[in-house]
Protein backbone atom coordinates (compact mmCIF):
# COMPACT_ATOMS: atom_id res chain seq x y z
CA UNK A 1 0.00 0.00 0.00
CA UNK A 2 1.27 3.44 -0.84
CA UNK A 3 2.20 5.82 1.92
CA UNK A 4 -0.56 8.24 2.91
CA UNK A 5 -3.44 6.19 1.43
CA UNK A 6 -6.25 4.99 3.62
CA UNK A 7 -7.28 1.32 3.71
CA UNK A 8 -10.94 2.34 3.39
CA UNK A 9 -11.94 2.86 -0.25
CA UNK A 10 -13.61 6.12 -1.22
CA UNK A 11 -17.07 6.26 -2.79
CA UNK A 12 -15.63 6.34 -6.31
CA UNK A 13 -13.38 3.32 -5.65
CA UNK A 14 -16.16 1.03 -4.38
CA UNK A 15 -17.27 -1.53 -6.92
CA UNK A 16 -20.06 -3.32 -5.08
CA UNK A 17 -23.71 -2.56 -4.46
CA UNK A 18 -24.58 -1.39 -0.95
CA UNK A 19 -28.19 -2.00 0.13
CA UNK A 20 -29.94 1.11 1.41
CA UNK A 21 -33.06 0.52 3.53
CA UNK A 22 -34.64 3.97 3.10
CA UNK A 23 -36.60 3.16 -0.10
CA UNK A 24 -38.17 0.22 1.75
CA UNK A 25 -39.17 2.49 4.63
CA UNK A 26 -40.55 5.02 2.14
CA UNK A 27 -42.74 2.34 0.55
CA UNK A 28 -43.99 1.17 3.94
CA UNK A 29 -44.82 4.76 4.96
CA UNK A 30 -46.59 5.36 1.64
CA UNK A 31 -48.68 2.20 2.04
CA UNK A 32 -49.63 3.09 5.62
CA UNK A 33 -50.61 6.61 4.54
CA UNK A 34 -52.90 5.15 1.89
CA UNK A 35 -54.47 2.79 4.41
CA UNK A 36 -55.08 5.62 6.89
CA UNK A 37 -56.63 7.78 4.18
CA UNK A 38 -58.94 4.90 3.20
CA UNK A 39 -60.02 4.37 6.81
CA UNK A 40 -60.58 8.11 7.29
CA UNK A 41 -62.64 8.48 4.10
CA UNK A 42 -64.80 5.44 4.76
CA UNK A 43 -65.28 6.21 8.44
CA UNK A 44 -64.46 2.64 9.39
CA UNK A 45 -64.83 2.10 13.10
CA UNK A 46 -66.85 5.27 13.57
CA UNK A 47 -69.95 4.69 15.68
CA UNK A 48 -72.45 6.79 13.70
CA UNK A 49 -74.61 5.76 10.78
CA UNK A 50 -74.83 9.19 9.13
CA UNK A 51 -72.23 11.82 8.28
CA UNK A 52 -72.65 15.43 9.43
CA UNK A 53 -72.68 17.51 6.20
CA UNK A 54 -70.91 20.45 7.90
CA UNK A 55 -67.96 18.90 9.76
CA UNK A 56 -68.01 15.32 8.42
CA UNK A 57 -68.33 13.71 11.84
CA UNK A 58 -70.20 10.40 12.06
CA UNK A 59 -73.53 10.76 13.93
CA UNK A 60 -76.62 8.77 14.87
CA UNK A 61 -80.28 9.72 14.61
CA UNK A 62 -80.31 10.82 18.27
CA UNK A 63 -78.72 14.24 17.72
CA UNK A 64 -80.03 17.41 16.10
CA UNK A 65 -81.56 17.03 12.66
CA UNK A 66 -83.04 19.19 9.93
CA UNK A 67 -85.44 18.19 7.15
CA UNK A 68 -85.47 20.15 3.90
CA UNK A 69 -86.60 19.19 0.42
CA UNK A 70 -87.63 15.73 1.60
CA UNK A 71 -84.12 14.95 2.87
CA UNK A 72 -83.20 14.66 6.54
CA UNK A 73 -79.70 15.64 7.61
CA UNK A 74 -78.27 14.73 11.02
CA UNK A 75 -75.74 16.85 12.91
CA UNK A 76 -73.24 16.37 15.73
CA UNK A 77 -74.25 19.61 17.45
CA UNK A 78 -76.64 22.53 17.31
CA UNK A 79 -73.78 24.72 16.07
CA UNK A 80 -73.36 22.53 12.96
CA UNK A 81 -77.13 22.57 12.38
CA UNK A 82 -77.10 26.37 12.69
CA UNK A 83 -74.19 26.66 10.23
CA UNK A 84 -76.03 24.37 7.81
CA UNK A 85 -79.24 26.36 8.09
CA UNK A 86 -77.50 29.71 7.46
CA UNK A 87 -75.49 28.38 4.47
CA UNK A 88 -77.98 25.96 2.97
CA UNK A 89 -76.84 26.60 -0.61
CA UNK A 90 -73.24 25.74 0.24
CA UNK A 91 -74.19 22.35 1.71
CA UNK A 92 -77.07 21.54 -0.66
CA UNK A 93 -75.26 18.61 -2.34
CA UNK A 94 -73.81 17.14 0.86
CA UNK A 95 -76.70 15.05 2.14
CA UNK A 96 -76.20 12.58 4.98
CA UNK A 97 -75.42 9.12 3.71
CA UNK A 98 -75.81 5.79 5.41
Amino acid sequence: MAAGRSAVPTATERRHFAFDYTPVLDLIAFALSGLLLFVYRRGLGAPGRYRDPVCGMRVDEDGPSLTHGGETDYFCSKACRRAFRTSLDEYADAHATA
